[in-house]
């Protein structure tokens, strides 16, 4: 499996931090070219959050995380719109199943099932969500905004994963 490390994870970081807004935007629509239907479901998840800030945060994640998955392999085949909708039908049926779940070992069971193999990745962009390493009142998203935010990052890296591991 595909993994990123914290060395891929810093490497990027250090590339992406290195761009000025032209290059930023350069590097947003080569990924809009090569990954439309992922690009548009992020981009339709910030429309929904409560301000600017969470906006532009989720925008860097997205940024971050494809660039991560393209150092690995810049030829990772097209996700399309029915892996997309199939992807948010196994999240939802598995919140659905947690919801229901009342026993607190199964809950916590659960759980580990929803959180995505890229756990570099998750911990850097937790640490985006909650506002920093050390201080979450720093926080540009609401609780419902970081559920919205994790999930859809989620969705990315489980669907980026599997199109680089099984092409």
């Amino acid at each position: 499996m595909t993994l990123i490390t914290e060395e891929t994870l810093d490497n990027t970081l250090d590339n992406i931090t290195a761009l000025d807004e032209e290059g930023l935007s350069e590097l947003f629509s080569d990924y809009f070219a090569r990954q439309p239907f992922l690009m548009t479901y992020i981009m339709t998840t910030t429309e929904s959050l409560e301000n600017d800030a969470a906006r532009n945060d989720l925008v860097f994640m997205l940024l971050l995380t494809m660039e991560c998955f393209y150092s690995f392999d810049k030829t990772i085949p097209l996700v399309t719109e029915e892996q997309i909708e199939e992807e948010e039908n196994k999240q939802l049926e598995i919140l659905e199943k947690f919801d229901k779940i009342t026993d607190e070992d199964e809950q916590e069971a659960m759980a580990m099932s929803l959180v995505s193999s890229q756990v570099h990745l998750f911990e850097y962009l937790g640490d985006i969500m909650n506002g920093g390493e050390e201080d979450d009142s720093q926080s540009n998203f609401s609780d419902d905004d970081a559920g919205a935010a994790f999930g859809s990052m989620k969705l990315v890296t489980d669907l980026l994963t599997r199109a680089i591991d099984y092409k």
